[in-house]
């Protein structure tokens, strides 16, 4: 199944080896062990607005594309940490979730895969 099917608009982190490369090839099922973000409309828009989007970009060199799956490397990961540093007006409680989840992917050594 592909991503956008099992998470659509939202982060995954792959939780093992197999996982990891179950999402590179958009094979997973729900039974892939992940940590998922859910992203919905109304944070994506204020990530937009509020120029988050665009500093992920920047630091991290992927393009973030609409209606497509982008991978933050594991080395790119802390870049993404860099990113979202400075304070936002984005929901709090989103922005510590997508903190913690940054955490855990540079700790466990995993990629992001942001599905939009």
């Amino acid at each position: 199944m592909h991503l956008s099917q099992l998470f659509r608009q939202g982060i995954v982190m792959p939780l093992s080896d197999e996982a990891e490369m179950a999402l590179r090839y958009e094979d997973v099922d729900r039974q892939t062990p992940v940590e998922f973000l859910k992203i919905s409309d109304e944070i994506f828009l204020q990530l937009w607005f509020h120029g988050v989007i665009r500093a992920m970009r920047d630091h991290c060199g992927v393009p973030f594309n609409e209606y497509e799956t982008d991978i933050i490397e594991t080395d790119r990961v802390p870049d993404l940490k860099r990113a979202i540093a400075k304070p936002v007006n984005v929901s709090p409680e989103f922005m510590a979730a997508l903190s913690s989840l940054i955490q855990k992917a540079v700790s466990l050594h995993r990629p992001l895969f942001f599905v939009l």
